[in-house]
């Protein structure tokens, strides 16, 4: 049950995104790239939605390609992971191989990554949680 409530809210997250993509609301290379290059601010603002939904425990991942997804308890929770060729859409799962072969660099509560107040790109995706 909890994965099935995570992940309806990451494809919601998402599509609000992307049609914020498509509406021109967000625009210029960001809205061109996405998902590429955004990972670390769209782990941030799904983390403030998880948190906004009442789930605690979690976690921002980076691995050693600076590549960033969250973990709530044992999910794997991962919006743009599609930007690499062998991955065809998000990611919510209790056990994603491509994650497992990831080496990691870093794991700390989500919130240490919250910069709003120096970061543009984070405080456009937060307008969509």
């Amino acid at each position: 049950m909890l994965k099935h409530e995570i992940e309806l809210l990451a494809r919601a997250f998402d599509k609000r995104v992307r049609n914020a993509i498509f509406n021109s609301e967000i625009a210029g290379s960001l809205a061109e790239r996405y998902p590429k290059g955004c990972c670390g601010d769209v782990s941030v603002a799904f983390g403030h939605c998880l948190e906004k939904h009442g789930y605690d425990n979690i976690i921002y991942v980076l691995d050693e390609t600076n590549h960033a997804w969250l973990n709530v308890g044992e999910i794997v929770v991962d919006i743009t992971c599609p930007q690499f060729d062998e991955i065809d859409d998000l990611v919510v799962a209790e056990d994603s191989f491509w994650h497992s072969q990831r080496c990691i660099k870093k794991t700390v509560p989500f919130q240490e990554y919250d910069n709003r107040s120096t970061n543009e790109r984070l405080r456009i995706f937060l307008k969509y949680i």
